[in-house]
């Protein structure tokens, strides 16, 4: 009896040793825009010791609310994990509703199952900001500001002649009163005469 019991003890150990462990390695806790895409849920596969297992394993996003879709359209995917016991969904497409989005994956190795919940956030996208419109006034043409400045010359030369003319006529003129300032000046004499003075 003592014997079959001997016997029967390791057996009940590795039994007992034989667990199944899965978790999110990769999207667990993270913050998304709503609407965005973001890289896809990584999960690992390991027995109770961490030891990688090969496992199948399905990620299934929510079907309402706060979720998204994988590259097959669906908000579920099935993946197969490798020598590492790790495997990696598509990416994810977010839909616009912003709020808390629950991760649940389910392992399965021969008859053992695990599974676990992992959540990401996604928050509302900020509108995009643009900056203050500048609008340049538009500058003159050469050939616009050429003829400008020809006209402002046009102008001062015209001034100028007119302030020469002006001195000229004033230089007449100022001779023209001297003449007559002298006939004045000899009217008021008298008129001379003539022959032995009385």
């Amino acid at each position: 009896m003592r014997g079959a019991l001997c016997l029967l003890l390791p057996v009940l150990v590795v039994a007992q040793s034989s667990l199944l462990r899965v978790r999110v390695i990769g999207g667990d806790g993270a913050d998304y825009a709503a609407g965005s895409r973001s890289a896809g849920v990584a999960v690992k596969a390991t027995d109770e010791l961490g030891r990688p297992v090969a496992a199948v394993v399905t990620v299934r996003l929510p079907d309402d609310g706060p979720s998204g879709s994988f590259a097959n359209g669906l908000s579920s995917a099935i993946l197969t994990t490798g020598p590492d016991g790790t495997a990696t969904t598509s990416p994810v497409h977010w839909n616009a509703l912003a709020g808390l989005a629950e991760i649940r994956v389910t392992a399965v190795s021969g008859r053992l199952r695990a599974g676990t919940v992992a959540t990401c956030h996604l928050s509302e996208a900020l509108p995009e900001k643009h900056g203050p419109r500048v609008t340049q006034k538009p500058q003159a043409s050469a050939g616009g500001g050429g003829h400008l400045k020809w006209i402002l010359i046009g102008a001062a030369a015209a001034g100028a002649a007119g302030a020469t003319v002006g001195l000229r006529s004033g230089s007449r003129g100022g001779q023209q009163s001297s003449q007559s300032a002298a006939v004045s000046s000899i009217a008021a004499e008298g008129n001379p005469t003539v022959g032995p003075h009385p």
